[in-house]
């Protein structure tokens, strides 16, 4: 199969994992049978990321530079993608509160950003 491509009843993505100042690529092959939750946990085992939930992440397609696309929790991946030349899906820590109260959820981002220290 092609790289990023689909191919009868699935389709090669490219996976991105931004980590400080880089981005890890890994290539994931996602089927016309798998929901978001199922491909989250195939980048977190194929990225090694322990301590990680699939609940605590989310995929967004990079369509164009300006246009992404996130993809619904309960989505069937394959289906979802919007169909372009190559599938670029970043992989990011939920960047909304969901399932649990904020107050519970870790204050690790895997896009650590310093908060401003001006005060008003």
């Amino acid at each position: 199969m092609p790289p990023h491509h689909r191919l009868g009843d699935s389709c090669v993505i490219r996976v991105m994992l931004p980590v400080e100042n880089r981005r890890l690529c890994k290539s994931i092959e996602v089927t016309n049978q798998e929901k978001t939750r199922d491909v989250i946990v195939k980048a977190i085992k194929k990225f090694q990321m322990r301590g990680y939930k699939p609940e605590d992440l989310e995929l967004v397609q990079i369509i164009t530079q300006d246009q992404k696309l996130r993809i619904p929790d309960d989505a069937n991946v394959f289906y979802a993608l919007k169909t372009t030349d190559v599938y670029h899906v970043v992989l990011r820590k939920y960047t909304f509160p969901r399932r649990t109260p904020a107050k519970q959820r870790s204050s690790f981002s895997l896009f650590h950003r310093k908060r401003s220290e001006s005060k008003a």
